[in-house]
């Protein structure tokens, strides 16, 4: 089935998600919030492939979304993103970090990560699409 509607419900819930004090959700909790909603929509546990991944991808969509020019209607941007302020390469390097660390997310919660420098070299490039000069 397309994931594209449950994308989409899954981001109308998360931006309406707002902390008791009104304020919008970030990290830990925002990341929680997307995997809520992922789990809880109909046809999840039944047809969803990517189930044995949902964490790292929620902590991931959270960092996009912090990352993002979202604000919430009416008010005034309330998480100010740290990329305006990044020169290029920083913005690169940020880029490569975030990627190199999910790629040890992945091979981790797979049970894959070599145990050799090599070996774990040659996969974090793999997976991570970064050059070992990065």
């Amino acid at each position: 089935t397309r994931t594209g509607p449950y994308c989409g419900r899954c981001e109308g819930a998360v931006k309406e998600a707002v902390t008791g004090d009104g304020q919008p959700l970030t990290g830990g909790q925002l990341a929680e919030r997307i995997l809520e909603v992922a789990e809880s929509l109909p046809g999840y546990q039944q047809w969803c492939r990517h189930q044995h991944e949902i964490v790292r991808l929620s902590l991931y969509w959270a960092r996009c979304i912090e990352l993002s020019n979202y604000y919430p209607y009416g008010g005034q941007s309330l998480v100010e993103s740290t990329s305006a302020h990044l020169t290029w390469n920083q913005q690169q390097s940020q880029d490569a970090r975030e990627r190199i660390q999910l790629a040890v997310a992945q091979l981790l919660e797979a049970g894959t990560l070599p145990v050799t420098v090599k070996a774990r070299v040659a996969a974090l490039k793999s997976l991570s699409k970064v050059s070992s000069d990065t």
